[in-house]
């Protein structure tokens, strides 16, 4: 283990929950998303780029919460402005933070293109202005699984196991929160389809062969199985790093729009997005985030998140050349 690694001070707050929602606020700047926390009764006390042994992390905000909770907010995923958020540092950076910070439940919402096979075939279809809790993700090439130098990197001394790898005590808990709230069209819970998360990278949207792959794969496999699949192109951190850092991750999307080339749509991708982004989810979002945050609890060693991580043999580390 890298010493500068394993004594890098960590000089920010600490928090049992933290939020990194990214694109259901992409429609507010920072400083409108806290002044919306202030007038909540929310008490700012922290507000800076936090450093991590990866590079200068991203912005961390700090909260105390009327109820007496303390919590984190971390804008967009931990993404930095003119920074790709695809490379594992901008993640290693992210979940240091987290680490460091003893955060116990990440809350996570982000905005999808739908890729339900069924269309508009029928009313229990994933349909843009729904909720959704993802049942599982297809990694993509650049998720972060380690952090070097911290006990968790290299071959692992706990293997993860992707079961449920989003908290499926804290999913049952946001869809029960988002339908009292009426504002979507549709809950689906895992329980009623189980939606595959396949997050994009090199900054572009999904390709027309790839709606059409999946389209064709998720409903081969729904026969298959006699279940309901459907695929959401959204942004997906890392479940991995999640499990091996002993967090609860209470994940959700929204859906926006059809995937690019999915025959439902018929509307300009773009205009659609920058709609929804900039006028139709900020306020909704604010409040929901804001109660979530509060709220939102804490699940016991018995969840999954815990009893899925699994203590490997100390021999599997000793099999290596030595540092």
């Amino acid at each position: 283990m890298d010493p500068k690694v394993a004594n890098y001070p960590y000089l920010g707050p600490k928090a049992p929950v933290a939020d990194i929602c990214g694109s259901v606020l992409w429609g507010l700047r920072v400083d409108q998303v806290n002044g919306d926390r202030k007038q909540r009764g929310w008490g700012l006390t922290f507000s800076e780029r936090v450093s991590t042994p990866y590079g200068l992390g991203p912005l961390v905000n700090h909260y105390k919460l009327p109820r007496g909770r303390e919590a984190i907010w971390i804008p967009s995923y931990g993404a930095i402005r003119g920074e790709d958020l695809d490379p594992s540092d901008v993640q290693h950076r992210l979940f240091w933070i987290l680490m460091q910070a003893g955060v116990k439940v990440l809350f996570v919402g982000g905005t999808s293109g739908t890729n339900d096979w069924r269309g508009l075939s029928t009313e229990e279809s994933i349909r843009p202005g729904d909720f959704v809790l993802p049942w599982s993700f297809y990694r993509g090439p650049n998720m972060a699984g380690t952090l070097p130098d911290t006990g968790i990197g290299g071959v692992l001394p706990n293997l993860a196991q992707m079961a449920s790898p989003f908290c499926p005590t804290l999913s049952d808990w946001l869809a029960n929160y988002a339908e009292q709230t009426g504002h979507f069209r549709r809950v689906h819970r895992p329980k009623d389809v189980r939606v595959i998360l396949r997050s994009p990278t090199g900054g572009t949207f999904e390709s027309e062969g790839e709606t059409a792959a999946w389209r064709v794969l998720t409903k081969v496999m729904s026969e298959t199985d006699n279940l309901v699949y459907a695929m959401l192109h959204g942004d997906c951190v890392s479940p991995i790093l999640c499990r091996h850092l002993g967090i609860h991750e209470a994940y959700f999307h929204i859906a926006v729009n059809w995937a690019e080339g999915h025959p439902a749509t018929s509307t300009d991708l773009t205009e659609t997005l920058d709609q929804i982004y900039v006028h139709d989810l900020p306020q909704i979002m604010l409040d929901f985030g804001a109660l979530v945050l509060e709220t939102i609890p804490i699940p016991g060693p018995e969840c999954p998140c815990i009893t899925l991580l699994k203590k490997r043999p100390d021999v599997y580390q000793d099999a290596m050349t030595q540092r």
